[in-house]
């Protein structure tokens, strides 16, 4: 199996991350507990998709995750090869109810120290950049934070106070 992009939850002392399991070409969500370690309960299942980038609420009761779909190039995990998001899907998943629900587009959703709003990852209409966005938790009140148009901004992360995010940034065209 092959883990990716962990996320802990204080509240619940889980963790959850996207397992791959070799050979296959989608993923889904698993969560484990942090202290007990092995059992294992999967959270999502799309035998179409891969599931990523969980991020739990501050209670533990949601959990965020992507769900993506791939149009080309995804030929090994471990490659940086070119690949096109054909689509790309924000749910919440509340782990008490087990109901799960579609917010939005975009990915790498990540919820606020007071989890009342998600930062999260769109590509613009052309693919060939993405930008920062912000949303209520329930999906509503979706704000672009930064401009597309200037290249890549992702894997955001809320400073512990909720009052700033921190994502990596690559500048399009740039050459050095």
């Amino acid at each position: 199996n092959l883990n990716y992009a962990p996320a802990y939850c204080e509240a619940t002392d889980k963790i959850a991350f996207r397992c791959q399991n070799e050979g296959s070409r989608t993923s889904d969500i698993y969560l484990m507990s942090a202290s007990k370690g092995k059992a294992m309960i999967q959270a999502t299942d799309t035998p179409d998709a891969f599931e990523n980038n969980p991020s739990f609420s501050p209670d533990g009761k949601l959990l965020a995750y992507d769900k993506q779909s791939y149009a080309y190039g995804y030929t090994n995990p471990f490659s940086f090869s070119p690949y096109l998001i054909e689509k790309s899907e924000i749910w919440v998943k509340n782990l008490e109810t087990g109901e799960n629900t579609l917010i939005g587009n975009g990915y790498q959703p990540t919820i606020s120290p007071d989890g009342t709003k998600i930062v999260y990852v769109k590509y613009a209409a052309d693919a060939r950049s993405c930008s920062l966005w912000v949303m209520d938790i329930d999906g509503d009140n979706q704000i672009q934070l930064t401009d597309a148009k200037r290249g890549y901004a992702h894997a955001p992360k809320w400073s512990p106070d909720g009052e700033r995010i921190v994502f990596q940034s690559t500048k399009k065209d740039k050459r050095d």
